[in-house]
């Protein structure tokens, strides 16, 4: 068990709240019942309780009626949200150097996630791990990461790239399909973590 209370940049959060407000959700009064600032509902510095914003997308989700939350938010952003690091991805020789660079630099913008890269049946793959501890909206922000995983791909291989295989801990599709990021992709469920095959 960790030590430290897990945290997740608030550029991340704000994507959640942005799209939640922009959608005419009151999402003020959501963020209020969660212990969460309202400054989300505008883009701030910092970071703010994991537990505490997967706990406000629960309940967004609930109140909403959006079973695919994770995906549509992560589906309308733009890779240039990670700033610098996305030039320096770019700028690398290879899709595996680039991945490897932002596996090594994740930790600045999520205290607990780990992102690594490892060979599996002669494919590589790009996995993600969360504690187990997180067990709160854990559909919700595996949807965004499935999602935020093939940007990143994306990034070197192109915006025509589509995983061939695809790895869920979760138990149920819940949208997926509905993507053309995965339409075509084999997704296998009940996995220990989240992964893309690479091409």
């Amino acid at each position: 068990m960790t030590s430290s209370i897990p945290t997740v940049d608030s550029s991340f959060a704000c994507l959640f709240v942005s799209y939640l407000d922009r959608a005419g959700y009151p999402v003020r009064e959501w963020l209020s019942e969660e212990y969460l600032s309202i400054s989300l509902v505008r883009q701030m510095e910092g970071f703010v309780s994991e537990y505490h914003l997967r706990k406000f997308l629960v309940m967004a989700a609930e109140r909403t009626g959006i079973e695919d939350l994770g995906l549509k938010v992560a589906d309308t952003i733009s890779m240039d949200r990670i700033g610098d690091l996305s030039t320096k991805m770019k700028a690398e020789g290879s899709l595996y150097a680039s991945l490897g660079l932002f596996c090594k630099e994740v930790a600045e913008v999520n205290s607990h996630a780990t992102f690594w890269l490892s060979h599996n049946d002669g494919q590589t793959w790009f996995f993600r791990h969360n504690p187990d501890e997180l067990d709160v909206a854990q559909d919700i922000a595996e949807q965004f990461t499935a999602m935020y995983m093939v940007k990143l791909v994306q990034l070197t291989a192109g915006p025509e790239w589509h995983p061939e295989q695809v790895w869920l801990k979760s138990p149920g599709l819940r949208g997926y399909k509905r993507y053309p990021e995965f339409k075509n992709s084999k997704i296998s469920l009940a996995r220990g973590v989240t992964a893309v095959m690479l091409p």
